[in-house]
């Protein structure tokens, strides 16, 4: 049987995403054109998420070849083409689009420029009821956060953290859940850049009051969310070591066996490390508190535990515990 236009560019396009998982970008690019020369013409909703869909994949070919110019110039034409598409398919690829210049002009532009598109983009979907269209636009929002973090700009990653809470704040979607605690914390980590104590305590415990075990939300939060509130909680214990080494280990010890029952549960690798950095801080804060045989010896069970460890996370651990065991050995 004869293939229709549209089948024979989708089957185009599948040997195209084929080209470019074997690293094959050449082949890939070629293919994408195909796909757009064989639906010259065709305008269902099938032909144009088709044709969309070639130039996304072309687009990404041509950064993988170093064509930066010209792989912005085909994302925008997806953007320029296809915005006012009701699709739901196509709504995403302008999203993907979107994300994808924003990320090009974050490397290659400014900042500034970054931050402009991603709220061309909040103001284009940021109200879509598509999960995985939503879901790109906060990615988007919260990398604008860590744009101005990485650039020193706090009052503007405040800023730009405060809008995407405002946004999601009252969603129960888990993904949406993730995306505020984390902008509520990096908003706290750039008030403590700017010396504002009182306002990041308040930030921090929102989190633990949010999403901590008070809430009952251990044991159904997702492991990256469990394992950003221990890092919290592990923040908000270094604040008070400053004044209160016992309130410090409190927090720590409160945290530990709070928290260890849901890293035996999930498995989670980012938990456990949270986990093993909040046990050398509370070997620490036994020091501090005058417990020094009890804090040599917190020491030597993460350094025996991390030993020979095949990732950095636990290698880098152990050094740190090292480190902080021979001050305390002095």
């Amino acid at each position: 049987r004869k293939l229709s236009a549209v089948q024979f560019a989708l089957a185009l396009l599948a040997d195209a995403v084929a080209a470019a998982e074997q690293a094959q970008p050449d082949e890939a690019i070629n293919l994408t054109l195909l796909v757009e020369k064989t639906l010259e013409g065709a305008d269902s909703a099938e032909a144009r998420d088709a044709r969309a869909a070639a130039r996304l994949v072309r687009a990404g070919q041509l950064r993988v070849l170093g064509e930066v110019k010209e792989a912005e110039a085909t994302y925008r034409s997806v953007i320029a083409d296809c915005t006012g598409d009701p699709e739901v398919e196509l709504r995403y690829r302008v999203t993907a689009a979107y994300a994808n210049v924003i990320q090009l002009r974050a490397g290659f532009g400014t900042v500034d420029e970054a931050a402009s598109l991603a709220a061309e983009l909040v103001a284009l979907r940021g109200a879509d009821r598509e999960q995985s269209i939503r879901e790109l636009v906060a990615l988007e929002r919260e990398g604008v956060v860590l744009r101005y973090l990485e650039a020193g700009r706090d009052e503007e990653a405040i800023a730009a953290a405060e809008q995407l809470v405002a946004a999601l704040a009252e969603s129960n979607v888990a993904a949406d859940r993730l995306h505020v605690a984390r902008a509520l914390t990096n908003g706290g980590l750039a008030l403590r850049r700017l010396g504002r104590e009182a306002e990041v305590l308040s930030v921090f415990q929102k989190v633990i009051a949010r999403y901590g075990a008070e809430t009952g939300a251990v044991a159904t939060n997702p492991p990256e969310l469990n394992a950003l509130v221990v890092r919290v909680i592990a923040e908000c214990a270094l604040i008070a070591a400053a004044r209160d080494a016992e309130g410090a280990l409190f927090i720590a010890d409160s945290a530990l066996d709070t928290y260890r029952v849901a890293e035996e549960t999930d498995g989670s690798a980012e938990l456990a490390g949270e986990l093993l950095r909040l046990r050398v801080l509370r070997a620490r804060f036994l020091g501090g508190s005058g417990r020094r045989e009890d804090a040599l010896a917190a020491y030597d069970e993460v350094i025996a535990e991390c030993a020979g460890a095949p990732d950095e996370l636990r290698r880098a651990l152990a050094e740190l515990a090292a480190r902080d065991r021979a001050f305390f050995a002095g």
